[in-house]
């Protein structure tokens, strides 16, 4: 494991199989990882909502990315 990936679980800044960021009042994006049977469905699907940012296929325990 890297020093940096050591330095952010020891901070709480990386938690667990997840990843969290501490709210700001002033910045309200949300990112959310999911995992989906047929990703590049979900993925055309999501792009269409107002309040996407960003959307992207991913591999690994999770195949979405959002952010809103």
């Amino acid at each position: 494991m890297s020093r940096y990936l050591q330095e952010m679980y020891s901070r709480g800044i990386l938690v667990g199989p997840y990843l969290r960021m501490k709210p700001a009042q002033n910045h309200r994006e949300y990112v959310y990882l999911m995992n989906f049977t047929d990703p590049f469905f979900a993925f055309k699907g999501l792009k269409g909502f107002p309040n996407v940012l960003c959307c992207a296929v991913t591999f690994g325990d999770w195949n979405i990315m959002v952010v809103t």
